[in-house]
């Protein structure tokens, strides 16, 4: 299921492969993972750099129980793309130190 959305959203036009994945406006690609896998977001932080115009966030989406995740880049100028997907997402309170993760 996933795939036919990646294959989706390849076919619109005018975006292409940025940074890794398909690439669409923010709104366009928020709007088919909550309908489409009813994904919110569950994380998110800023990428480093001294030059804020060219920072861009890392947002985790994730379905409330778990079971599908998406990993999303989303970039100044308001584009944003898909990075990775998954499945049996986890949320953690505290980060784990010291277990090789």
């Amino acid at each position: 299921m996933r795939a036919l959305l990646l294959a989706a959203l390849l076919m619109v036009p005018g975006y292409a492969y940025a940074q890794g994945g398909p690439c669409l406006p923010y709104a366009a690609l928020a709007d088919q993972l909550s309908r489409t896998y009813g994904e919110a977001p569950a994380s998110a932080g800023l990428t480093g750099g001294a030059d804020t115009a060219r920072r861009m966030m890392v947002e985790v989406w994730s379905s409330p129980d778990g079971a599908t995740w998406t990993l999303v880049l989303r970039r100044p100028d308001g584009i944003a793309c898909l990075m990775a997907s998954g499945e049996h997402w986890v949320a953690m309170e505290q980060p784990i130190v010291g277990r090789g993760l």
